[in-house]
């Protein structure tokens, strides 16, 4: 929904359960419509009461009709008071959008503010030189090894490579992708 960055509870590293609690959203709008409406609702019951009181059919209607716009309108702003909370929809890592220096920031509706990333499921996209890819093949294995960690070997396999290169700082590259045999050592 549309709205305002109130609080950040992680960062672009961080490792996150499903159901954590990642941000949340200005609900300082929606909380006053919320208390207008139940106001609202309220007036049009009172409305109702004294129509009945009085047997005046038409003014029923009339303000039940009321009340029911005014309660799906109330029902409309619960659903958004719902969705200011951002959690975690699966255990992974947080990979991109740093919201700290995001707080008060506006936000719309379908605007990507973070990234996760599965933290047991790593894939690899390699950028093999158009001199080199006559050497890689679909199913053949590899060794990878991180610049954090020049000890460790990770052992890989091709799972796919695209038949297209693409031009990468003045030379021809094809685009692998590769999926870690031992997904435990990176742990």
């Amino acid at each position: 929904t549309n709205g305002y960055i109130d609080e950040v509870f992680v960062r672009p590293g961080d490792t996150v359960t499903e159901g954590d609690l990642l941000a949340t959203m200005d609900d300082d709008d929606l909380l006053v419509e919320r208390r207008r409406l139940e106001s609202e609702i309220s007036q049009f019951q009172s409305d109702y009461s004294a129509a009945m009181a009085t047997r005046d059919r038409a003014e029923m209607a009339v303000a039940s009709a009321r009340m029911s716009e005014s309660q799906a309108k109330l029902d409309l702003v619960i659903d958004q008071l719902s969705r200011l909370e951002l959690r975690a929809s699966l255990p992974g890592i947080v990979i991109d959008g740093d919201l700290t220096q995001a707080l008060g920031s506006p936000v719309d509706k379908g605007q990507i503010l973070l990234t996760l990333a599965p933290a047991d499921d790593f894939r690899l996209n390699l950028g093999i030189s158009e001199n080199d890819i006559r050497h890689v093949d679909l199913g053949k294995n590899g060794t990878l090894v991180l610049s954090s960690d020049p000890g460790k070997k990770l052992s890989f396999e091709i799972a796919r490579i695209t038949p297209m290169a693409s031009i990468v700082g003045n030379k021809n590259v094809f685009e692998a992708e590769a999926q870690l045999l031992d997904q435990n050592k990176i742990n």
